[in-house]
C-alpha cells in the first residue's frame, strides 16, 4: 500500500474578536498534485459570548473566494464552545496552481466571538476512494423528518473501510436544536 499526501496546519490556541468582519484563525496553503482530488478536513472550537448575538464561522477558500461552510451560532449557553468543522472534496486540473484554505470567525454584533482548536488538512484521494459532497446551504424551516442532503451509493470490496460523514449545521433558534445523520443502508448511525 502506497503512502498518503497529505498537508496540515493547526491553531489551538483562543483567539477573540469584536468585528464584524471575517478574521484568519488558521491557514493551509500548499500546491496540489495535478489532476488530482483531495479531501479537505477542517474542525474548530468556537463560542458566542453575549445572547442573542451570533458568532460565525467558515472554512474559506481563499484562492477561489468561496465559503465552503459558513456556520452560525446563537448561544443557548455563553460559556460553551461548539464544534464547528466541514469535510469537503476538491478536484484540480492538469495545472494546478498554489491553493490557500482558511479557518475564519467573527461576532455578529456588539459581543466578543471566540475561537481555538482550528486544523486543516489536506488528503489527496486516489482512484480507490469513493467520495460524495455538497457545499451549497439548503433550509429546511419546519421539517421534523430528516431530508436527505447528499447520497453516496457502491458497491464495496472485500476488506475494512473508513466513512468519514459530515454535515454543517446552524440554526436561529436557542431552545431548538437542528440535527443531522448519516444513513447506511437504511440504518441511521448517528442521530435522532
Amino acid at each position: 500500500m502506497t503512502s498518503r499526501i497529505y498537508h496540515q496546519t493547526s491553531s489551538t490556541g483562543e483567539s477573540t474578536t469584536t468585528s464584524s468582519s471575517y478574521k484568519d484563525k488558521a491557514t493551509l496553503t500548499f500546491t496540489p498534485d495535478a489532476s488530482s482530488t483531495y479531501l479537505i478536513i477542517a474542525t474548530w472550537l468556537f463560542q458566542a459570548r453575549k445572547t442573542g448575538v451570533a458568532a460565525y464561522s467558515q472554512l474559506y477558500d481563499s484562492t477561489g473566494s468561496a465559503s465552503l461552510s459558513e456556520q452560525v451560532y446563537y448561544p443557548k449557553d455563553t460559556t460553551d464552545y461548539i464544534s464547528g468543522g466541514c469535510a469537503v472534496t476538491v478536484t484540480f486540473g492538469s495545472s494546478p496552481s498554489s491553493q490557500t484554505y482558511k479557518i475564519q470567525y467573527h461576532s455578529g454584533g456588539t459581543a466578543t466571538a471566540a475561537i481555538k482548536q482550528a486544523r486543516i488538512i489536506a488528503i489527496k484521494l486516489s482512484s480507490n476512494d469513493q467520495y460524495a459532497s455538497s457545499t451549497a446551504r439548503s433550509t429546511y424551516s419546519t421539517d421534523t423528518a430528516f431530508q436527505d442532503k447528499v447520497t453516496k451509493t457502491w458497491t464495496p470490496a472485500a476488506g475494512d473501510y473508513l466513512i468519514l460523514a459530515s454535515a454543517v449545521m446552524d440554526h436561529a433558534s436557542t431552545k431548538d436544536q437542528a440535527t443531522a445523520r448519516i444513513d447506511v443502508d437504511g440504518s441511521a448511525q448517528y442521530g435522532t
